[in-house]
């Protein structure tokens, strides 16, 4: 009988987990899936190894969502995907930018992604960035994939990450056209992130930008309550002094 259990035991594994995500060995044992018993269930290919202590079901693609899923949902972790990656799933990007074949995952700035994740080949390069500029859990939404739903950063989140992760006047050019494109918001979620935001840069940008384009949100936001540090802040070079936020930022940006 020990077959029948077993056939039984994968069969509710199977229906357990989504048919693209992988599965941790270290999950499997909590869940009273002994090391032993993953082993046959690789050797009887129902699951394969895509590294150490990571599987998929037999015969299939292991995708980097189905990787970002086993990592929030069996091992808690923070990571997720942001900036331009949550930008482009929420249909937020005009364009798909250059850098498409890059996947951007922020987590919290303790966690390590694992080494099973970092040597797989996700055709894709990922850009990993651990940080606490916003606390780990704020401005997260909810995304269906396919088969299963993943936490990503909601629009407001995800363009303060771009921020963030901006360097050149190019990045900053384009920053100031996704908060452009950013009409609908709630008030309440980006007072939040910019009250918890801990990055003077992000801050001072996104509320100069904001104010450039005058949007209605805007004026439910008091920014009094918000810290924008104090001293200059020179973000590009050659660029136009803004008094008001005590920064420098593109030319073409300025109205």
């Amino acid at each position: 009988t020990m077959t029948t259990n077993n056939q039984t035991k994968i069969n509710q594994l199977l229906n357990l987990i989504p048919k693209n995500a992988v599965l941790l060995s270290s999950w499997l044992q909590s869940k009273s899936y002994s090391l032993e018993l993953q082993k046959h269930y690789r050797n009887s290919q129902w699951l394969q190894a895509i590294g150490n202590g990571a599987m998929v079901r037999y015969g299939v693609k292991a995708t980097c969502e189905g990787a970002v899923f086993a990592l929030q949902t069996q091992k808690r972790m923070s990571v997720h995907l942001a900036a331009n990656t949550a930008l482009a799933l929420l249909g937020k990007l005009q364009y798909i930018p250059m850098q498409e074949s890059i996947i951007y995952l922020f987590g919290d700035e303790e966690e390590k992604l694992p080494t099973w994740f970092k040597n797989y080949d996700w055709q894709k390069t990922i850009k990993y960035v651990p940080t606490n500029f916003l606390p780990c859990g704020l401005g997260l939404e909810s995304f269906l994939m396919p088969n299963f739903s993943i936490k990503i950063s909601s629009a407001p989140r995800a363009i303060m990450e771009s921020i963030y992760l901006a360097k050149t006047n190019a990045a900053f050019v384009e920053c100031f056209e996704l908060i452009e494109n950013l009409h609908n918001t709630s008030p309440a979620l980006v007072k939040k992130l910019l009250l918890q935001c801990n990055s003077i840069k992000v801050k001072r940008f996104f509320l100069f930008c904001a104010t450039t384009i005058n949007h209605a949100w805007l004026k439910k936001i008091k920014l009094d309550d918000i810290d924008l540090g104090t001293g200059k802040r020179m973000l590009v070079p050659n660029g136009a002094w803004i008094k008001e936020f005590n920064i420098t930022v593109p030319k073409e940006i300025v109205r």
